[in-house]
């Protein structure tokens, strides 16, 4: 610990001094405190450290360990994107696509996007796509969207997933396909995009793409409908007068316990962690005895060697 200080300190290295500025932040060998946490990282980050740079722009950002700043945020983006840095790249295209602390330019995003999505960027690759879609910043592509779609869709976003599904559905430089169009409205459904929802409730009320069922896309559009896709209402009042009240009801239900592909995932992952946990546990306890099973030879009488009782 003292040697990393001193070389954060006294040698001025940037490695260091992003290191002992993660310390900080982690509550690492020392007390949490992104004040100072933020001191080394400005630190690293005026020693061209890229990754210290954007974790000063993310502080600045969030109002985390400075006082919440977008004009600083953007220059601190900027010296981490500069550097190749492609998170810091998406986020600063985010920046000028909104025009949060600088002046609001969708050609600069569009940029920033690209060298980001060149890196394998996954949410620029869907920022490029609906660029190219909507023609925001570039000249309209169909063609180059649905090849930054794909792109973004297959890495599991759901955003890409849906702009795809949305392609497909409507023939935008394709031709229209309504079960391409159900298997990605499907995928980011599940991922909980409220959007993908309500197209993929009226694909299965149509029966266009997917078998017909009344049921399945009465739980799509009342799941969209809680996340404010108020077009979904008059499609689940139709619905709703075909089905029995106990229909209704179970449907309801299910709608209530959805849970997106990603939170069951994180879930799931962290009672996996817990059972081999308890199960490494179990193996070096005796719960009988109360005693480390590692232990338990250590614990036994002695042998006596020398024939004396």
């Amino acid at each position: 610990m003292v040697v990393l200080y001193l070389k954060a300190s006294v040698d001025n290295d940037a490695e260091s001094q992003f290191k002992y500025a993660e310390l900080n932040h982690q509550g690492i060998y020392l007390r949490y405190d992104d004040n100072e946490a933020i001191k080394w990282w400005k630190k690293a980050g005026e020693n061209g450290h890229a990754e210290a740079q954007f974790k000063v722009a993310e502080s600045y950002a969030v109002g985390r360990g400075a006082k919440q700043s977008e004009t600083e945020a953007a220059k601190w983006y900027q010296m981490a994107a500069t550097q190749g840095h492609q998170e810091a790249q998406y986020k600063l295209g985010m920046i000028y696509s909104y025009g949060h602390g600088v002046t609001k330019d969708e050609v600069a995003a569009v940029k920033l996007f690209l060298k980001a999505a060149e890196q394998g960027h996954t949410k620029a690759s869907t920022a490029i796509g609906r660029r190219y879609l909507e023609g925001k910043g570039v000249s309209k592509d169909l063609s180059k969207a649905a090849d930054w779609l794909i792109k973004a869709a297959l890495k599991d976003d759901a955003d890409g997933q849906f702009l795809l599904g949305f392609m497909f559905r409507n023939g935008l430089g394709m031709t229209v396909n309504y079960e391409e169009a159900g298997k990605w409205f499907s995928l980011a459904a599940d991922e909980g995009d409220e959007a993908a929802q309500f197209h993929l409730g009226t694909l299965y009320a149509e029966g266009n793409g997917v078998p017909k069922n009344e049921l399945i896309a009465y739980k799509w559009l009342l799941l969209a409908k809680a996340k404010g896709i108020q077009e979904s209402t008059k499609l689940i009042e139709f619905i709703e007068k075909k089905l029995s009240p106990e229909q209704r009801a179970e449907v309801q239900k299910i709608a209530g316990e959805f849970v997106p592909k990603k939170e069951r995932e994180t879930k799931k992952r962290i009672q996996e962690m817990r059972e081999k946990r308890e199960e490494m546990r179990s193996r070096m306890f005796d719960p009988v005895s109360g005693n480390d099973k590692g232990d338990i030879k250590a614990k036994e009488p002695r042998v006596n060697t020398n024939g004396n009782k």
